[in-house]
């Protein structure tokens, strides 16, 4: 398991969203850490893209430098696989 000195969580919220959403929060770390692209947006706000079979998801990420800390996750219909 991935240290939370390197992914955190912006706030207690975003826990409950894996949980409610069904991901695991190793599965989130992968994602913020190995992505299979991003998207910069804004000055400290980052989008990691991970193909998860015929969708993908996207996790919304705060900071440029580890911690980084989780905003949110969700899988993003608009993007294509």
């Amino acid at each position: 398991m991935v240290s939370r000195k390197v992914v955190g969580e912006a706030n207690g919220g975003v826990h409950k969203a894996c949980v409610e959403r069904g991901f695991d929060r190793d599965f989130i770390v992968q994602v913020v850490l190995q992505p299979d692209w991003t998207e910069e947006r804004g000055s400290d706000e980052w989008h990691a893209f991970k193909r998860v079979g015929n969708k993908v998801l996207r996790v919304v990420v705060a900071g440029k430098q580890p911690p980084f800390r989780v905003v949110t996750m969700f899988y993003d219909r608009r993007v294509k696989p």
